[in-house]
């Protein structure tokens, strides 16, 4: 699921809910607010023989509640229509009044 996943997959959903699965018992909702092209892919070294084309670089920046802090690690991330995302690696970079913000970035 994450290698087919761009940009675009995620766009038309800023302002949704996703669900951030913590552990078998809880689940942090959580809504896509940023969506970001990351510029062009980073060339292939020479000796990288993979004929697949290289994937887009961009990033999604979701908000959690104040009260919940996630750690940096990998969790399921779940979407009503993109459906689940396995492994997602989540990092926190920031909070406000507003809740706290956590980036995905795929490269």
């Amino acid at each position: 699921m994450l290698a087919n996943l761009t940009a675009a997959s995620f766009a038309p959903h800023k302002g949704t809910e996703f669900r951030i699965h913590v552990n078998d018992s809880i689940i942090l909702l959580a809504e896509l607010v940023d969506v970001s092209v990351r510029g062009q892919p980073v060339p292939r070294a020479v000796w990288d023989t993979n004929p697949e084309p290289q994937r887009e670089r961009f990033s999604i920046v979701l908000r959690g509640p104040l009260d919940q802090p996630l750690a940096q690690q990998m969790y399921d991330v779940e979407h009503a229509t993109i459906g689940l995302i396995e492994g997602l690696f989540l990092v926190p970079v920031g909070i406000n009044q507003d809740g706290r913000y956590y980036e995905a970035v795929f490269s």
